[in-house]
């Protein structure tokens, strides 16, 4: 993949964090010989090129719909992932770095879509659903998945790093059955959602034939951002301490100095000091 994620313009250069890139039809694109990493940088090809592990079935280990386990894509919404009882391996799966993973459709109408997840209608807020489409019109975050151990004999987690939640199984919608999971419905049209707070049990899912131990991740879930993302986030945070500091040296310097409360010695307490000490003496 050689887009970034990155936008640009006559006005708006790609950001230096992105490495070596050139701008072309308004993309950050990265030159000949170099690839775009998960996290939106570019490096020489081959120290980032990923590989094929295999092609694989995806089943849920407690799926909410019991003889639906299996990973597919809904008919009549042609893109969007959807339970079947299709056990045949159609998840073709490519290795981007240890433990991060990109899913790509071997279903003869789908052959080559690449699974990601976009926002359900306009509104970030309607929901996210798990869909397909072609490589050229996504963000290397945006085709990158973690699958994340969820310990021995417990199944593994697909992991969404750029809008951390993971697919889950979910109740379709349209069915009349009622359950705990009826507020995600509009997440999961298709019996496969993204959640965040859900049952651990619910997003469990097993591979077939077996996932090579490099595809695994043992640790936290991650968290990737694109590079000028995080850049400006910490050039924003850096900038504002500065402006703290600065207002606060500007008020210490024109605020008005304390009034010592300092006496001001009379003459005749001096006079009468005198007296007293030669009367003494007398």
């Amino acid at each position: 993949m050689r887009w970034t994620g990155g936008t640009c313009s006559t006005r708006k250069q790609c950001d230096p964090v992105r490495g070596p890139t050139e701008c072309l039809l308004g993309q950050c694109m990265c030159p000949e010989g170099y690839c775009a990493t998960p996290h939106g940088e570019c490096m020489l090809r081959k120290s980032v090129e990923g590989k094929y592990i295999g092609t694989y079935s995806i089943q849920f280990l407690h799926p909410v719909v019991y003889n639906k386990p299996y990973f597919g894509v809904a008919t009549p919404d042609w893109n969007v992932l959807a339970i079947t009882d299709n056990t045949t391996a159609t998840w073709k799966m490519a290795l981007m770095e240890p433990g991060i993973v990109r899913f790509e459709s071997e279903i003869e109408q789908y052959k080559g879509l690449i699974l990601h997840i976009r926002h359900e209608g306009d509104d970030p807020k309607s929901g996210r659903l798990p869909v397909l489409s072609k490589l050229p019109a996504l963000t290397p975050n945006d085709a990158t998945f973690q699958i994340r151990s969820l310990g021995k004999d417990r199944g593994f987690e697909i992991w969404d790093p750029q809008h951390l939640k993971a697919l889950a199984s979910v109740r379709p919608t349209g069915d009349t059955q009622r359950s705990f999971q009826v507020a995600w419905a509009l997440r999961a049209r298709r019996g496969v959602g993204e959640c965040r707070g859900c049952r651990q049990e619910r997003q469990a899912v097993i591979f077939d034939p077996q996932l090579p131990d490099e595809a695994i991740s043992y640790g936290p879930r991650m968290v990737i951002q694109p590079p000028d993302v995080i850049h400006e986030a910490t050039s924003g945070a850096v900038g504002g301490l500065l402006m703290l500091l600065l207002i606060f040296l500007l008020c210490w310097i024109l605020a008005p100095s304390p009034r010592r409360n300092v006496r001001q010695e009379d003459p005749r307490d001096e006079r009468e000091r005198q007296r007293g000490g030669a009367a003494v003496v007398d």
